[in-house]
């Protein structure tokens, strides 16, 4: 990929510092017709940063080479690629999986760190056992609860969920007891 084309796609990417950058040395190395619009790139990465002395220098270099209506072309070429938004389509996994087996690997991340940050909150460790179950990993999510009620006894939705993965069996005598042991 040449200096230009990776300019054009730091340009759509919203880097506009970046393609500036590549739209310079571009232009430093272009010793051909491809060197004008490599400057007018430049002016409007410029022009898009606020960097008015920058976008003076590159219109002035540009206009060495081309006419005023020549030089606006140019300029309004390249400027559809600094307005495209960025796709928001999440990758697929390189295997073929679900485009939810990676939302969920980057939320267990996400949430084993908050529970290191806050290993004295019971909610934190109770989303991680959420999301280990819906990961499949059973085990890990029922360690997760076992920690969130140990932390916090009472706590109705980690209960549920203890329940649902077998490790607590309701029985009348333990639901009619009174939780606070008076």
């Amino acid at each position: 990929m040449g200096h230009h084309e990776q300019a054009i796609a730091f340009l759509e990417a919203g880097r506009k510092r970046k393609a500036g950058r590549a739209f310079f040395r571009a232009a430093r190395l272009d010793l051909t017709s491809g060197a004008t619009r490599a400057w007018a790139g430049l002016a409007l990465c410029a022009q898009l940063e606020g960097r008015e002395r920058l976008a003076r220098r590159a219109d002035a270099e540009l206009a060495k080479h081309t006419s005023r209506t020549e030089r606006r072309r140019l300029i309004a070429g390249l400027y559809p690629h600094s307005v495209t938004p960025p796709t928001q389509a999440a990758p697929l996994p390189a295997n073929g999986g679900s485009p939810l087996e990676a939302i969920l690997n980057e939320a267990a991340v996400a949430l084993q760190k908050n529970t290191e940050a806050h290993p004295d909150r019971a909610d934190a460790f109770y989303h991680r056992a959420v999301c280990e179950a819906a990961r499949g990993e059973a085990a890990e999510a029922a360690d997760q609860v076992k920690t969130a009620l140990t932390i916090n006894p009472h706590y109705d939705a980690a209960s549920a969920m203890a329940q649902r993965l077998g490790l607590i069996h309701t029985d009348e005598t333990a639901f009619l007891a009174d939780p606070y042991g008076v």
